[in-house]
């Protein structure tokens, strides 16, 4: 299946292909779910730092075509950012930043 969807050969054309993906902070699909859909998706983390889901935009390859894809790609990452920080206030309220005082409450 990695193969098919252009992940590499092999363990370590697929390893690398993920480092990449990691890297960019988001990865694009084509038709590889449904023909004709896009998607474009970044990693939600725990607190731990391991992803624990992901924010997924979906959309027809037509559609996608029209819009830009940078900016798409941005709030797709800024929202995945949002919600990993969201995660970890959840799972320590300890370590949550009073935005009013400035200080760790």
């Amino acid at each position: 299946m990695a193969a098919q969807v252009g992940y590499g050969e092999n363990w370590l054309e697929f390893r690398n292909t993920m480092s990449a993906i990691r890297r960019a902070g988001f990865a694009m699909s084509y038709g590889e779910l449904d023909d004709g859909l896009a998607g474009v998706a970044a990693p939600i983390f725990g607190i731990d730092g391991v992803v624990i889901g992901s924010i997924v935009a979906a959309l027809t390859q037509q559609r996608l075509a029209l819009i830009q894809i940078d900016k798409l790609t941005d709030a797709i990452k800024a929202g995945a950012t949002r919600i990993s920080e969201e995660v970890a206030i959840i799972s320590d309220p300890a370590r949550h930043i009073d935005e009013t005082q400035g200080a760790e409450t």
